[in-house]
């Protein structure tokens, strides 16, 4: 199955802790089922002291997947608000995205 999002797109967080923010989508999972999202959810790391050399420790801020039905592409003329994508096929047989709403092409 083609995934509606990739990595680059904007995309607005519908649900969970950050929801309402936005972001660029920074990495898609293998399965095609997380996406990890440029400044949300942010989870807290304790790493301990460890003997391997580059491990040093200390408290980290990092970025976590989240499922990518928790997120939507952002609208081009709509603020804030995400919509659904589709595909459709142009006249010389190149498949792309594209808003349901309105039929614009998603970039």
């Amino acid at each position: 199955m083609a995934t509606k999002i990739k990595v680059g797109d904007t995309v607005l967080v519908r649900k969970g802790a950050d929801k309402g923010s936005t972001g660029k989508v920074l990495k898609i999972a293998a399965d095609k089922t997380k996406v990890m999202v440029e400044g949300v959810n942010i989870k807290t790391r304790h790493q301990k002291p460890n003997a391997r050399p580059n491990v040093t420790a200390g408290i980290y801020k990092e970025p976590r997947m989240m499922s990518i039905a928790n997120v939507g592409l952002i609208h081009p003329t709509k603020k804030n608000v995400a919509g659904r994508i589709g595909f459709t096929v142009d006249k010389d047989g190149n498949k792309k995205r594209v808003f349901k709403a309105n039929g614009k092409e998603a970039k």
